[in-house]
């Protein structure tokens, strides 16, 4: 009966016009983002106060230590004996399902990253909750968009809906999300696609407030206002910032190749969470995504309570009367943030970037006004504010997305009387970062193997293209030990301008070409004895089967040939047409849609 209902609301949903299709749906991906936001933060909370049960440093002395260790020994028991299958990170996985798949996302991610990263994070692992959400809302867009039989550039907007949805539900930050949508997904956008971003976002945020209660996480009231004479301090912060974002960047690469090259989950899950156990029982503030230490630091007017109870339970604890040494303390959390959360998501917890990146930007913030009062450089600079706009910076630098990290902070802390700070420091940190790491960590190994979509509407659609299925394979192919007029017939039947020639095991040798026939076609007794050895000649270019679009493309502009042959390492594949590759390219732009 339930599925007889499911194929008749199916049915019916499927005669709507296209651009009513899309809002019903971007309704339902909100709706769902809503229920699964608030699924996750509940189970988040609910484990956390069933292993803390009261203060998490006094009630267990060190022993919480070890729960970040036991989530991620779950999260990779559920990976690699429940699911059975490797699971990617969050929105590169998405990114790359795109550019490469089709926007088609694999059903496992309805579930599977959600479900990990409740463990993962619940016992503390110091990783976000945004990534593995957009990844499974993700996973719902791209499936409804498959049951209901819409093309890949609605599909993908489905996509772009549910990663808005999944932001908004999070951060209570609608416009914010749909930024995001649009600066980190690459999406195209226009008029006609605002508006299910918008909807899918909004309908979000009700589910979230409605059951979720209306507190923001970050929690921020302007009490100090701009003043003009500050700018100079938030461009200089937005230069910090955007070189830490590279220090986190290329640390948390550098960690996570080392654990991948750890074959054996099991050492890779233990040798992780052992290391990231330490981290935390060196600096507790580490433990978990670090908001309630933000809003500690927002809420500080300078090292005084909420900032002595921070350190109170920790190395530092002996020096909570020292500034400088709260100050070192202060950078600690800055420097070990980034290795806390590359241990959790290399060893095998699922979790994402976001929140390590704001806490990281806000401690950052927070230690750079800090120094200047304590120094007496400057005694005015109001700490809560620096703190806010630290977050900014650090997100601008990490994911090269200013405009993300200007309203996501402006909105989800209330702090719109910061616009002028937040756009100096995200552009500042934007720019710093973007010149010393042209990639981000979300786009680093797509953009590497050429498979990253961009704004760039050539780029974009030669990413699309499926090199496999350009590749010709009928075409006539010899030995070098045949005789050429054994062949004869064979030439005189096809209109191929190349004639691929491979040795007994089927690798590459080379090919013949009409030009070298020419010498010997009118001298009978030469042609009749000749093999195709005698007249064998090198192709100006070959094609690797492991080439991207635009390395195939720059190799017939270079080449000037119309068809060169691709080879697997050196077996011989088949041949591309140069005529084929544009028309191929052509009609991704057309079904695309982009503008030509």
């Amino acid at each position: 009966m339930v599925k007889s209902i499911l194929t008749s609301l199916t049915s019916q949903l499927s005669e709507l016009k296209r651009k009513h299709l899309v809002v019903v749906l971007a309704v339902a991906i909100g709706l769902l983002s809503g229920c699964f936001a608030v699924f996750l933060k509940w189970s988040v909370s609910s484990i956390r106060e069933f292993i803390t049960s009261g203060s998490m440093t006094k009630t267990l002395g060190g022993l919480y230590v070890f729960y970040p260790l036991i989530g991620i020994l779950i999260a990779v028991f559920i990976v690699n004996k429940v699911l059975k299958r490797r699971l990617y990170s969050g929105i590169p996985s998405v990114l790359y399902s795109i550019s490469k798949k089709r926007s088609n996302v694999k059903t496992h991610n309805l579930y599977s990253s959600l479900f990990t990263s409740i463990f993962t994070a619940g016992f503390g692992g110091s990783a976000g909750l945004e990534g593995p959400l957009v990844q499974t809302n993700a996973a719902w867009g791209s499936n409804l968009g498959r049951l209901f039989q819409v093309d890949y550039k609605t599909k993908t907007l489905l996509i772009g809906c549910a990663a808005a949805a999944a932001m908004a539900a999070i951060f209570k930050a609608p416009l914010a999300a749909v930024v995001f949508a649009v600066e980190v997904l690459m999406l195209e956008f226009s008029v006609s696609s605002l508006i299910p971003l918008l909807v899918a976002s909004i309908s979000a945020v009700m589910i979230t407030s409605l059951y979720g209660g209306d507190d923001s996480i970050i929690r921020f009231n302007l009490i100090h206002e701009f003043q003009l004479k500050e700018s100079g301090y938030f461009i200089l912060l937005g230069a910090l910032t955007g070189l830490s974002s590279v220090y986190f960047s290329r640390f948390y690469l550098f960690i996570t190749s080392k654990f991948q090259a750890i074959k054996n989950w099991k050492a890779r899950a233990l040798s992780g969470g052992i290391l990231l156990g330490i981290v935390v029982w060196i600096f507790p503030p580490l433990y978990g995504e670090g908001y309630e230490i933000l809003n500690q630091l927002i809420s500080d007017n300078g090292f005084n309570q909420q900032f002595r109870k921070i350190a109170e339970d920790t190395f530092f604890g002996n020096w909570t009367e020292s500034g400088s040494m709260m100050l070192l303390f202060l950078f600690c959390l800055v420097l070990f943030k980034v290795i806390a959360t590359s241990l959790t998501i290399g060893s095998g917890g699922i979790g994402g970037i976001f929140a390590p990146s704001l806490f990281m930007g806000g401690t950052l913030g927070f230690f750079f006004s800090r120094f200047f009062k304590y120094y007496e450089i400057n005694t005015t600079l109001p700490s809560e504010n620096f703190t806010l706009v630290g977050m900014a910076g650090l997100m601008a630098g990490v994911l090269h997305a200013p405009l993300t990290a200007i309203f996501m902070i402006a909105e989800v802390a209330g702090g719109y009387g910061l616009y002028i700070p937040l756009m100096l420091t995200a552009a500042t940190s934007y720019y710093v970062s973007k010149s010393l790491m042209k990639t981000t960590i979300y786009t680093r190994e797509l953009a590497q193997r050429g498979e990253l979509i961009t704004h760039d509407k050539d780029d974009a659609a030669m990413t699309l293209m499926n090199l496999e299925e350009l590749i010709l394979t009928d075409f006539k192919t010899f030995s070098p030990e045949q005789l050429l007029r054994d062949v004869e017939s064979v030439l005189e039947q096809t209109d191929q301008l190349i004639y691929p020639v491979i040795d007994k095991n089927g690798n590459l040798l080379g090919q013949i070409t009409i030009d070298d026939l020419r010498p010997i076609l009118f001298k009978p007794e030469v042609f009749s004895e000749a093999k195709i050895a005698d007249v064998l000649s090198t192709p100006p270019e070959v094609i690797s089967i492991n080439d991207n679009i635009q390395e195939v493309m720059k190799k017939f502009e270079d080449t000037e040939a119309w068809k060169l042959p691709v080879v697997d390492h050196s077996t011989y594949v088949g041949v591309i047409s140069r005529t084929q590759l544009l028309a191929a390219y052509r009609e991704e732009i057309r079904s695309s849609n982009f503008d030509i």
